[in-house]
C-alpha cells in the first residue's frame, strides 16, 4: 500500500489537486493515483530512475502523437524536484487488455508516422554492455550498411499499456518513446516480449529450442515483405535486453525490485543471450 498522506504532501508540492480517489503501488518506485472528480491521473516517480523515465514521457507528450486508431491521454503538468517528479494526465477510461490480446500480432502505433531509412551501423553506433557487445560486433560485421526503417516508437507497447476505451485503443506509459529507432521494435514487443517473459518465468524453455522458433514467429509478425527478418529481430531483443542489463547493473535501481523479479530478469537475459547466438550466428 502506498503511503497516502506522503502522496498528498508530495501532490501539494506539484501543484496538483490532492483529492485522491484511488491509489496504487505501480513498483517499488511509483504510485499510480487517480484524482477525485474526474480531476485527472497522476504517476509519482518516488526515485531518481523513475523520475529520469518521467523525463522521458513528458518528452514524448511533446511529440507526435500515436496513429489511428490509437489515442493518448492529454498532457496537464509535471513537476521535477530531482530524486521524485510527478505527471499529471487526463484521466481516460477504460480497462487494461487482457494477455491473450498478445497472440493477435498488430502494427505498432507509430508504424504510419514518417520514417526513414538508417543503416544499421548508426543504429548500433555504441558499446552495449559486455555481455550484449559481442551480438553488436557480430551485426556490425554482416549488416553495417544495411538500411532499416527508423521512425518514432512507444518502446513498451504491450497489452498492460493499453486500455480499451469508449473511443478506441489508448495508450499509456511513454518512459521509453524514442522519435528515431527500428520501426518494427513495437510490431515485435507486443507478441515477443510477452512469450519471452512467460518462458523466462517457467525457465524450463532451452535458448536452442525458442532460438529455432523465434524467427519465423517474428517472420509472421513483421510486415509481409520484410527484407532481413532476423535482422530486425535481433535490433529488437538487442535494445530490450540492453535496458534490462543496464538496470541490472545499477545497484540503485536493481534494489528497487524484489528478488523473484531479478531473477525472472536475470533468466530472461540468459534467454535472450542465447537466442542472439542462435539468430546471427
Amino acid at each position: 500500500m502506498p503511503d497516502l498522506d506522503r502522496c498528498v504532501t508530495l501532490l501539494v508540492a506539484a501543484g496538483i489537486p490532492s483529492g485522491i480517489e484511488k491509489a496504487d503501488l505501480i513498483d517499488p518506485a511509483k504510485v499510480a493515483i487517480r484524482l477525485a472528480g474526474g480531476r485527472g491521473f497522476v504517476k509519482l516517480a518516488m526515485h531518481p530512475h523513475a523520475n529520469a523515465l518521467m523525463h522521458r514521457e513528458v518528452a514524448a507528450y511533446a511529440g507526435p502523437p500515436p496513429c489511428a486508431p490509437f489515442r493518448r491521454p492529454g498532457l496537464l503538468g509535471s513537476h521535477d524536484h530531482g530524486d521524485w517528479g510527478a505527471i499529471w494526465l487526463t484521466f481516460e477510461p477504460g480497462r487494461v487488455l487482457t494477455r491473450w490480446n498478445a497472440l493477435s500480432p498488430r502494427p505498432g502505433p507509430y508504424e504510419g508516422a514518417p520514417s526513414g531509412l538508417r543503416p544499421v551501423r548508426a543504429i548500433l553506433h555504441d558499446p552495449l554492455p559486455p555481455r550484449f557487445e559481442k551480438h553488436r560486433l557480430r551485426l556490425l560485421d554482416r549488416f553495417a550498411d544495411e538500411p532499416v526503417r527508423c521512425g518514432p516508437i512507444h518502446g513498451d507497447f504491450v497489452y498492460w499499456n493499453v486500455l480499451d476505451g469508449p473511443a478506441g485503443p489508448m495508450l499509456l506509459d511513454y518512459e521509453y518513446f524514442e522519435p528515431q529507432a527500428p520501426s518494427s521494435q513495437d510490431r515485435l514487443q507486443w507478441t515477443l516480449l510477452p512469450l519471452l517473459r512467460r518462458a523466462a518465468l517457467w525457465g524450463t524453455v532451452p535458448s536452442v529450442l525458442a532460438g529455432t522458433a523465434v524467427v519465423p514467429l517474428a517472420t509472421l509478425l513483421l510486415p509481409r515483405g520484410t527484407a532481413r527478418p532476423a535482422l530486425e529481430l535481433a535490433l529488437f531483443l538487442l535494445r530490450y535486453a540492453t535496458r534490462l542489463e543496464e538496470q541490472q547493473a545499477e545497484p540503485d535501481i536493481a534494489d528497487l525490485y524484489a528478488r523473484p523479479t531479478r531473477r525472472i530478469q536475470q533468466r530472461l537475459l540468459a534467454l535472450i543471450d542465447g537466442i542472439l547466438g542462435r539468430v546471427v550466428p
